[in-house]
């Protein structure tokens, strides 16, 4: 609210002359303070967008998390988190319920004895992992991968990007010099077991820059 209340300081002066400009974004500024003042967040304003460089908190994209109690959680009686789930659907974000005393337990655990404990909390993955899911699905996140006999390594891309915008994530070189990618998806590769046996398959195909990355692709770019 503070940082919305300097921006139109600034305005008051050119509104009170009468620039147009000045004077629309003064109003909008007054419905915006108005709704942070509710509660609000500045991700539901609806122009919010001519305000982008304010960066305001409310602004950026949320998700909700709930600490619940040790046993509540472990009895799934998530009760004490309804508010926070009201909260969450209210505002249109993702939201989880996590018991932080659970997961330090667990880290506390060596692998095989945190699966026992997560199978005995019907739990098939750890908070952390559910978080980091939520905040994929947040941000519109998908994952490709790159494989090489050393190293396999996953790179967060935005859903919808195409060939070439994942080179680019790997070095700009890669981008500018596209020429074009070998694609798999991940399953398919584990099945093959090699990149020999999935292009013997003909699993393995030659995609151009304009192809669009889809979850799970292992992508071998040619420059």
């Amino acid at each position: 609210m503070a940082t919305c209340a300097k921006r139109q300081e600034r305005l008051r002066k050119p509104a009170k002359s009468g620039d147009p400009t000045a004077v629309d974004l003064s109003k909008k500024l007054e419905a915006l303070i108005e709704l942070l003042s509710d509660g609000g967040l500045a991700a539901n304003f609806p122009f919010a967008a001519e305000f982008s460089d304010l960066h305001l908190l409310t602004a950026k994209p949320m998700i909700f998390v709930a600490n619940i109690d040790e046993n509540d959680f472990r009895a799934k009686n998530y009760e004490s988190a309804r508010e926070v789930e009201r909260y969450a659907a209210e505002h249109n974000c993702d939201m989880l319920v996590v018991s932080a005393k659970v997961e330090a337990e667990l880290a506390e655990l060596d692998p095989d004895e945190a699966a026992d404990f997560r199978s005995e909390l019907a739990l098939e993955h750890s908070s952390v992992d559910t978080l980091i899911t939520a905040a994929y699905h947040t941000l519109d996140l998908i994952t490709f991968f790159t494989a090489g006999p050393n190293e396999c390594r996953a790179w967060p891309l935005k859903s919808g990007s195409l060939a070439v915008d994942a080179a680019g994530r790997i070095h700009t070189d890669f981008a500018a010099k596209f020429v074009k990618a070998e694609v798999i998806h991940l399953d398919e590769l584990v099945a093959a077991g090699s990149y020999a046996s999935a292009k013997d398959s003909g699993k393995l195909r030659i995609e151009g820059k304009n192809y669009p990355v889809s979850d799970g692709d292992v992508l071998l770019f040619k420059i």
